[in-house]
C-alpha cells in the first residue's frame, strides 16, 4: 500500500471541493501515515488566492495538533515559461515542507504581473519546443528546492528522459498522476532505466479520491517498475536527501 499521498488540493484551490480537514479526515480512514497539502499557486487560473498561503499554512499548524497523521505544507508551484519562472517565492519556500511543480494550461493571472516568452509557445509540439520547454523545467528545479515534478509533459512537451535524469542526479520524484499519464511509451523505458524515483500521488481534488493512485499502479504494472523505485509504496519517502 502507499503510505503518503503528496498531491491533494484543498477549497483552496478554486476547482477542488474538500476542506483540508476533510481530507485529512480521509486520509486517516484510508490508513495513509502522511499527506502534503499542495494546493494550485497563484497564477494558475484555479489557483490560490494572494495572501493565502499564511492562511493554509496556518490551518494546517492548527490541524496537525489534533489528528494522528503527519501533514506536510506543500504548493503545487506554476513553471510559467521557458526561462524556468515558477509562482513561489524563496522565501514562501522557506515555509513550506515540500514543494511540487506542474506546469498547466492555465495561468490566468500571470500575463500583467511578468514578461516572458508566449505561454502558448510551450505547447507546440516540435523538436526546438521541445528543447525549450525541458531546459526550462530544469531551470526551475536548479533554481528551487522542488521535491516532486507533477504529471511531467502534461500540457508541455518535454524530453523527460532528460528530466529524470536530473530528478535522478538531485533525488528530486517524478510523480505518476493518479489522474493523468503524460510521458509517452516509447520514453518511459528509457525513464525507468535512469534510476530516478518516483512517487505516486492521487492529485486529488475532492476527499473521496486522497490516496487514490490505481492509474499509477496500473502504469508500475504495466512496465514492470521494481517496488524499490516508487518512494512510497510500502514505505515513506525521504525529502530530506533533495540537493
Amino acid at each position: 500500500m502507499i503510505y503518503g499521498d503528496y498531491h491533494i488540493h484543498s477549497t483552496y484551490s478554486k476547482d477542488a471541493i474538500s476542506t483540508i480537514e476533510e481530507n485529512i479526515t480521509s486520509a486517516i480512514n484510508k490508513g495513509l501515515k502522511e499527506i502534503a497539502i499542495s494546493d494550485h499557486n497563484y497564477f494558475h487560473g484555479y489557483g490560490i488566492k494572494f495572501g493565502d498561503r499564511a492562511k493554509i499554512n496556518a490551518e494546517i499548524e492548527r490541524l496537525r495538533t489534533k489528528c494522528n497523521i503527519r501533514v506536510l505544507k506543500s504548493a503545487e508551484a506554476n513553471l510559467i515559461d521557458q526561462t524556468g519562472l515558477i509562482d513561489l517565492s524563496h522565501e514562501e519556500q522557506k515555509n513550506l515542507d515540500i514543494v511540487v511543480l506542474g506546469y498547466h494550461k492555465s495561468y490566468a493571472k500571470a500575463r500583467w504581473l511578468t514578461k516572458f516568452v508566449p505561454h502558448i509557445r510551450m505547447r507546440r509540439n516540435n523538436p526546438k519546443t521541445i528543447a525549450k520547454n525541458t531546459q526550462a523545467y530544469i531551470t526551475a528545479l536548479t533554481n528551487n528546492k522542488i521535491n516532486i515534478v507533477a504529471h511531467i509533459g502534461y500540457g508541455a512537451p518535454v524530453n523527460t528522459v532528460e528530466i529524470a535524469k536530473f530528478c535522478k542526479e538531485h533525488n528530486i520524484f517524478l510523480e505518476l498522476n493518479g489522474r493523468k499519464n503524460c510521458i509517452p511509451d516509447d520514453e518511459m523505458r528509457e525513464v525507468i532505466n535512469t534510476g530516478v524515483q518516483f512517487i505516486l500521488n492521487s492529485d486529488a481534488h475532492n476527499y473521496e479520491r486522497v490516496g487514490d493512485v490505481r492509474l499509477g499502479l496500473t502504469i508500475m504494472e504495466k512496465y514492470n517498475i521494481p517496488e524499490w523505485q516508487i518512494a512510497n509504496l510500502n514505505k515513506l519517502p525521504d525529502f530530506t536527501k533533495r540537493c
